[in-house]
Formats: structure tokens, sequence, C-alpha cells
């Protein structure tokens, strides 16, 4: 049987508001909603914008380029591909 434990976090009145809008667009108890953030946290499914997104880009990175930017990274990274693969 899996144990629980309780750990307090303390949000500032800002936050605290902000966290209570979101619960209720998305519908959820501002409890659960912190629950799932720190379940996708523990499994890896958040990321930081200072993380890694790929070889010499974080994910800060990615999302700042422009739409031609970001044609020609994945055009890039296609072509690495497919001679990878010849």
């Amino acid at each position: 049987m899996a144990m629980t434990a309780t750990l307090k976090i303390t949000l500032d009145s800002e936050l605290r508001d902000a966290l209570d809008r979101k619960s209720r667009q998305l519908a959820l108890e501002p409890e659960e909603a912190v629950r799932q953030l720190v379940r996708d946290f523990v499994q890896g499914r958040i990321l930081r914008l200072d993380q890694e997104f790929a070889e010499g880009i974080t994910v800060a990175d990615y999302l700042a380029l422009n739409d031609q930017e970001d044609e020609a990274l994945w055009n890039r990274w296609s072509a690495e591909a497919d001679q990878q693969i010849v």
C-alpha cells in the first residue's frame, strides 16, 4: 500500500490567485493541479527553459526562433538524419 506524505508549499497571494484561476479554467482543484505538476516533474515531463532541447540549443532558444529559423533548423536536422541513414 502506498503511503502518502504531506509537503507544505507556501505561495505568495498573487501566485495563489493565479493557481486558483488556472485550476478553475482546467476544472481541477488547486491541490490536484499541484500534485499533477509534481508527478510530471519527477517523471521528466516538464521542461525548463534552460534545459537543453537538442545539442547546442536550449528550450528557451528553440521557443525564441521565428518561423523561418525553425524551418531551417528542422531542415538541417532532417538532412543530417538522412546522411546518417545512407
